[in-house]
């Protein structure tokens, strides 16, 4: 995606209050953004890091973190332990909101390459819509624990987020062979 800043003005001209000039007051710049251009090799690239649990930012940075956990797919088990260790007061949304939108994003990004760049077989886009609303189910059971606190339903969220980690691990193999 480029981004192109234009000048755009308020005003033409000088304007004048009365026997004053009033000079012209500066220029708005508005950025527009191109989608014309969308780097697909990039894209494979986070899909595949993804899929493998490759720490993606270590191609933009000098230096490693060294308190390194978890990233793609090997998050799922150390959500599974959170989730085992919760306590009504320390539990947090946002891992679950976060997931969710995640999956949002992805099924945004597929239907927007399948329509401009190549097409995506259509059965796995509903695997990955489906996963989306998964990770909504799995949000809202959160919501509902913390608002309840029902220990039960922490063991029905660890037997979601298996699930969804099965799904998510299916869909993304799917589309590596499909596109990849």
């Amino acid at each position: 995606m480029t981004t192109t800043v234009t000048n755009k003005k308020h005003f033409e001209g000088i304007r004048t209050a009365g026997s004053k000039t009033v000079p012209q007051p500066m220029p708005k710049l508005v950025a527009t953004v191109s989608l014309e251009v969308f780097h697909f090799d990039a894209f494979m690239k986070s899909i595949l890091d993804y899929a493998h649990s490759t720490n993606s930012s270590q191609h933009f940075s000098l230096f490693r973190n060294e308190d390194d956990k978890a990233y793609g797919l090997d998050i799922y088990p150390y959500i599974d332990q959170y989730l085992m260790n919760s306590l009504k007061e320390t539990f947090d949304i946002r891992i679950f909101h976060l997931i969710w939108e995640h999956k949002i994003n992805m099924v945004l990004k597929l239907n927007y390459i399948s329509s401009h760049f190549r097409p995506i077989r259509p059965d796995i886009i509903d695997q990955f819509s489906q996963i989306e609303n998964q990770a909504l189910l799995v949000r809202n059971l959160a919501l509902k624990y913390i608002i309840t606190c029902q220990h039960g339903l922490l063991d029905k969220l660890r037997g979601l987020m298996e699930k969804l980690a099965r799904d998510e691990e299916n869909c993304y193999h799917a589309l590596i062979q499909s596109i990849g």
